[in-house]
This record gives C-alpha cells, structure tokens and sequence, in this order.
C-alpha cells in the first residue's frame, strides 16, 4: 500500500487562502452593487505626543570658593568669546578695605589742595587729573559698574603715581606724607586687585545662570553613553552627580544658541525613525514655537526606541527647559485608499481588485494610517498604482 503524503502548514495557508477569495466572491455575488474606489496618491499627517529631555551644547565655568559675585552680563544674553561674565571676590575679601581706599583719597585730594594751592603748575596738574582718571576707571571696573581689563588698568594707574612721583621729585616739590598717602594708597588697591577675578565667556553663545546640573550628562557628546535609565531619571527630576574639582563651584555656563537636541523615548514597535526624516515639533508651553526637528540618530533598546531629533533654531525661547512634553508630527505620502478598502486574510493585509467576473487578492504594506486613511504600498512591486480600482466594503 502506498504511503500517505504528508500534509504541510502550506497546504493549510493555500487553502485558507482559496476559500477566503470564495468566500469573497461569494459576498461579491449578492444583489447589493460592488462599490470600487480609485487608488490615488496621497498623504497623511501623524502626530505623537511623547515626554522629551532637552540637550543642548552647553559650556560650563566654574569658580573656586568665593565671598562674593557680581553677575556683569545679563542672565539670557548673548556674549562673545573673551566678553566678562562675572567678577568674583575670593574668601578674604572685605567691605572694609574698599571703605579705607575711599578715605585715603580723600586725605589725598585734601592734603593735596592744602599744600599746593599757592602752586601753579599746568604739568603737575596733567599728572594729577591723569591719575584720579585711572584711579576712577579701576574703582568702576573692581564695583562691576563697568567692564575692562583688570590687570591693565591697573598696570596704567601705578605707571600714572609714578609719574606723578617722579615729577616731585625732579621738581623738588616731594612731601612725605603725601607719599606716604599715596603708597598706602597703591598697597590697597593691590590688595582688593588680588580679590578680584574676572571669568569670560569661553566661547560666543547665550549666558545662563540657572545650571541644572545635567549639562555635563546631556552634552551632545555623550549621546552615545546614554541609557534609557539616564533619560528617565531626567524626566522624573533625579539629581545627577558629577564629578566636578574639589572646591570648585559652577558658576555660570554658555549655551549654543543656534543648535539643539531633543531625545525621546517611544515603545511603539511598529515606528522605525529614518535617519534625517523632518518632523514638526512643539513643546508644550510654547506651542507659539514649531520647529522642524531633523533624526541624526536613534538606539533600540529591546523594546523601546531612544530617538535624537536635531533642531537647527534659536532655544531662547526654550532655554531653561530640560524635562517637558512635545508634540511630533510629520506628513507621510503615497498611494492612499479608504481604510475600508483594506481586508485580512492568513494575516495578511491587502486590496481585492476586479479580474473579469472576479476579484484578486493583493498583498499590501500600510505604512501609514488615520481615521479614514490608510498609505499603502503593495507587497509585489507595481501590482498596486495610483488610478487603480479597489473594492470597497
């Protein structure tokens, strides 16, 4: 007796295949009329909304400890490379010293008009007036009321009392309380000098005094270390530990205004990001802003995607943010039907098309669909075109 041949899966999947056709063209059979609609292209626009970590590339300076600081730029405002940020004044700093400059100068100038008030002299007076000039330009710069080069006017000041001296001296018209005044005068202002630091912007970018902490963990940089759990902790409000110098305080940080990051994290399996796709992007809160927000890169990590979109616009507006909720959207295109043109058989998604007196199967890929459409693209090249008709439930 012959052997029996063995029955296969594929068997099954052709023959659920023939009787679904049958089952349609018997459905096709009834008197309602066949209704058909015609293949087009089309597009259709999506919109995810995600959580969102912000990363932007951010320059932070740091100080050592410190008595007291005087913020020179504006918090949000645009600073050039060199430009001074901020003055700060180390630990032995103290009021009382900048009152005993002032009340030496005093002694000074009084002194000064008490001995040589029967003097007329147009030199000595140059070299006086060219001294209170540094002086005042010295005082202005050390209280921030004005921006300069520290160390330079300085330098001009002690160049302006020598002078002075020297003339004096050749003059024979030397006093020596006044030049004792006037190096106590110097001694002091070499004293508060060497409190005063001067920190600049170390490159051009906007000048922010609110660091959050996660400037060094969000460096552009350091995307390729990044891990789902790093994200989370950001959007959940966890403090980051750095590894900052011992002593040393952040004080203020530069930011890269023309260039910025979103990452997102999305568990829908069926989204694959393309690389250098556009998208429209929104933050909540500032919905007045859209940006069009560009995939350099993304990571897969089991189920879930970390997404990075590159937006190449001013994050003034944004600049503060770090956790927050956006809206993505993007137009897909294509060959479009009605959703109710799309039928399922063995799990496969397809279109019937009329073929004489019945109707074909056609296997198709949706790669995109709303409420009423789908984007459709077919399993075999060219077996689905735009102006095609399709059957319609």
């Amino acid at each position: 007796m012959a052997g029996r041949r063995k029955v296969t899966g594929r068997f099954f999947v052709i023959l659920g295949l023939i009787a679904a056709v049958t089952a349609f063209a018997i459905y096709m059979t009834r008197d309602d009329p066949v209704r058909e609609v015609t293949v087009e292209a089309g597009a259709i626009g999506q919109t995810r909304e995600l959580d969102a970590v912000i990363m932007r590339n951010e320059t932070v300076v740091s100080a050592e400890s410190y008595a007291r600081v005087d913020y020179v730029a504006e918090e949000c405002s645009l600073v050039n490379a060199g430009d001074t940020v901020a003055s700060i004044y180390a630990s032995g700093y103290s009021e009382k010293e900048m009152e005993n400059l002032e009340s030496i100068r005093t002694e000074i100038r009084e002194y000064y008009n008490q001995i040589l008030e029967n003097i007329l002299d147009e030199t000595l007076e140059q070299y006086t007036d060219a001294v209170n000039q540094r002086a005042s330009e010295l005082q202005t710069i050390i209280q921030g009321k004005e921006q300069g080069n520290l160390l330079t006017v300085q330098a001009q000041l002690e160049q302006a009392m020598n002078d002075r001296q020297d003339y004096l001296r050749t003059s024979k018209r030397e006093e020596t309380q006044l030049s004792n005044l006037y190096q106590r005068e110097t001694q002091l202002m070499n004293s508060i000098a060497s409190w005063k630091s001067d920190y600049t912007a170390p490159c051009a970018g906007v000048v922010s005094f609110y660091l959050d902490g996660y400037e060094s963990l969000l460096a552009p940089g350091n995307y390729d270390q990044l891990t789902l759990e790093d994200i989370r902790g950001v959007l959940q409000g966890e403090k980051y530990v750095t590894s900052t110098e011992r002593g040393s305080t952040p004080l203020f940080k530069v930011i890269d205004s023309t260039s910025w990051s979103v990452l997102i994290i999305t568990d829908d399996q069926s989204y694959v990001p393309s690389v250098g796709q556009t998208y429209t992007l929104t933050i909540e809160g500032y919905e007045d802003y859209v940006y069009e927000a560009v995939v350099s890169n993304y990571k897969r990590f089991d189920n879930e995607t970390l997404i990075r979109m590159d937006i190449d616009q001013d994050v003034l507006p944004t600049i503060n943010l770090r956790a927050t909720h956006v809206s993505v959207g993007t137009q897909f295109s294509g060959l479009r039907v009605p959703n109710k043109a799309l039928y399922t058989v063995d799990g496969q998604t397809g279109v019937y098309v009329r073929n004489g007196d019945s109707y074909d199967f056609i296997a198709v890929t949706v790669n995109a669909s709303d409420s009423e459409y789908s984007l459709i693209e077919p399993v075999n090249e060219g077996a689905v075109y735009s102006g095609m008709s399709v059957v319609i439930r």
